[in-house]
């Protein structure tokens, strides 16, 4: 589930007419590209979108020393003890009990003995156009090249916005199932 970023150099160049690197340099893209991923992340955890969802689970509790959040975590969909049941946040100042966590900082502390937390990751930057690969499903190439076009253009925070919600509400399938908690999830949008 990933679309190598050459496949994508290949369609921005063939959208703006630019096979010949005469208009804009690999470099210059790449820069927008990474831009539009960090943009692209943002409107996904916004939506309410399941094709970020990643999921980390913990094997001992993490009340009072607290446990190292995902290096991908942007923010928390769910966090669910062993048995599944959804944990409630605590407040910040408050110890978590065993169905209750909270997040500060890098880390997540909660009183559940095993538990897994379900977070919206973003999406990684581009090091290298020729050789990484962006880990998003295909779906999502249409999306990554209009809104690294839409920056490249000069588009304000608005218009981008608009056009990366657009995109998402024709190409972004509406429901998908959720493999790691078992249900259907109707996208909001």
């Amino acid at each position: 589930m990933s679309i190598p970023a050459s496949k994508v150099l290949r369609h921005i160049r063939l959208q703006i007419n630019d096979f010949d690197e005469a208009k804009v340099s690999n470099f210059q893209i790449q820069i927008f590209l990474n831009r539009a991923l960090a943009a692209i992340s943002t409107a996904a955890a916004a939506r309410g979108l399941d094709f970020l969802t990643a999921s980390q689970t913990y094997n001992s509790s993490s009340a009072s020393s607290g446990a190292a959040l995902p290096d991908d975590f942007q923010s928390v969909r769910e966090v669910a003890d062993s048995q599944g049941y959804t944990l409630s946040p605590a407040y910040l100042t408050k110890t978590p009990q065993t169905y209750e966590y909270k997040i500060m900082g890098e880390k997540i502390y909660c009183g559940a003995a095993s538990y897994t937390l379900f977070y919206h990751r973003f999406v990684a930057p581009v090091d290298s156009l020729e050789n990484d690969s962006i880990a998003v499903p295909a779906y999502c190439l249409g999306l990554i090249v209009q809104t690294t076009i839409s920056l490249m253009q000069g588009a304000d925070p608005a218009t981008l916005t608009q056009t990366i919600n657009n995109i998402i509400d024709t190409d972004i399938p509406g429901a998908t199932y959720d493999k790691k908690r078992g249900r259907v999830i109707e996208n909001a949008g």
